[in-house]
């Protein structure tokens, strides 16, 4: 099937160009089409407004709608992991068009005209080159910079050098920008395999320190650090895959953003930051950072047990960094422990009524490093930790 016929009989598509014929599909559906991938979220641009044309739809899909914070999408969420935006069309078909940030990013399709092209994003996407439209459509909207290093990474590809000094000699109109939009396209850039280099291509660029508030020898130790990591483990016995703000995060991302974001933090100036650090990572930064110092673990299973307790939620995190996928297997038994004690509070209390409280808590604790350190091996083991356990 071809790749017009793939597009025209995608049942969203559909029903879409059915309601608004002459509405345009645009950015990331038809770009990774073309590349011979899919994508779940489709982007159209029609002349109605954007909550009439989302409810009208939405009377066929069904689903939820969302405003997005940028004031001009409607989002409409037909079933999970899929996204319908809508946003109306500036001017005419041209005008949109050659208003958008990136050539790869200006790709079109109608039903009755096919793929629209005016801006040459179909060759530069076969050349892997990422370039801007016009340095005023990055100025207007500086979000854009750190959009391009996220299709610098997506399509594995590379900047015209006109585009590199359009991003670089702007990069400080990213302080005139939301931080949520910034956050967003951050931690886009995660996407794809590539995305060490790209950081580091953000770095050498001054871009990344400008998001980050940091230093560029702390932000460069922390980049080629990771790249050594992911040079000499190349796969990980246990995958770990955490979803932030939408995006799914292997364990090596995770903890690459862990990393940047404590250096951030650790920075300490809240006035100056351009990203808000998400609230799901927090705990599991505050673990790390814990235990980060920690060079050598120790051969008992008790203290690594300790350890482990410090640095939770980000146990895994921890050992990728020190090099020690060898005892993720033990982590996964640490997680496991964490995640379901050994013994019920209310058993404990049954056998030691008098057993409450922080010390009921303490009790618990002890049975669970037990069960991990293999000395409790079964349910008689633990009763009778119970029974003799002294207050």
């Amino acid at each position: 099937m071809s790749i017009l016929s793939r597009i025209e009989t995608d049942p969203y598509n559909k029903i879409v160009f059915k309601k608004f014929p002459q509405a345009l599909l645009v950015g990331g559906f038809i770009r990774e089409f073309l590349r011979g991938k899919e994508s779940k979220d489709r982007d159209y641009v029609t002349y109605e407004d954007p909550e009439e044309a989302a409810r009208s739809i939405q009377l066929e899909t069904g689903g939820s709608l969302v405003s997005l914070k940028d004031g001009l999408t409607v989002r409409l969420v037909p079933e999970k992991g899929v996204t319908l935006d809508f946003t109306k069309i500036q001017g005419d078909p041209d005008n949109d068009l050659s208003s958008r940030d990136f050539t790869i990013n200006s790709i079109a399709y109608n039903p009755s005209e096919g793929i629209i092209d005016i801006t040459g994003g179909v060759g530069d996407l076969e050349r892997g080159i990422i370039r801007a439209v016009k340095e005023d459509n990055i100025t207007r909207d500086p979000v854009r910079i750190v959009r391009g290093y996220r299709f610098l990474n997506e399509i594995q590809g590379r900047f015209d050098e006109q585009t590199r000094s359009w991003l670089v000699s702007n990069r400080e109109l990213l302080a005139e920008s939301a931080p949520e939009r910034i956050t967003l396209e951050f931690i886009k850039t995660f996407r794809g395999e590539n995305f060490l280099n790209v950081l580091h291509e953000a770095l050498e660029d001054g871009v990344l320190n400008i998001i980050l508030s940091s230093e560029n020898n702390k932000l460069n130790s922390i980049i080629n650090k990771l790249l050594d990591i992911n040079k000499k483990i190349k796969v990980t016995p246990y995958e770990l895959v955490l979803e932030i703000l939408g995006e799914k995060l292997n364990l090596l991302k995770l903890l690459c953003l862990e990393l940047l974001f404590m250096e951030y933090l650790s920075e300490n100036r809240e006035k100056e930051r351009l990203v808000i650090v998400p609230a799901r990572l927090k705990e599991r930064i505050r673990g790390l950072k814990r235990v980060i110092d920690i060079e050598h673990l120790p051969e008992s299973s008790e203290v690594r047990y300790s350890i482990y307790k410090k640095a939770w939620p980000a146990v895994f995190e921890f050992l990728l960094y020190r090099g020690r996928v060898d005892l993720f297997t033990e982590a996964e038994k640490f997680r496991n422990l964490m995640a379901k004690p050994p013994v019920s509070g209310k058993w404990i209390m049954e056998l030691r009524p008098e057993i409450t409280g922080q010390e009921l808590g303490r009790l618990i604790d002890e049975i669970r490093k037990g069960v991990f350190a293999g000395q409790l091996k079964d349910a008689k083991d633990i009763e009778k930790y119970i029974l003799e356990y002294k207050i």
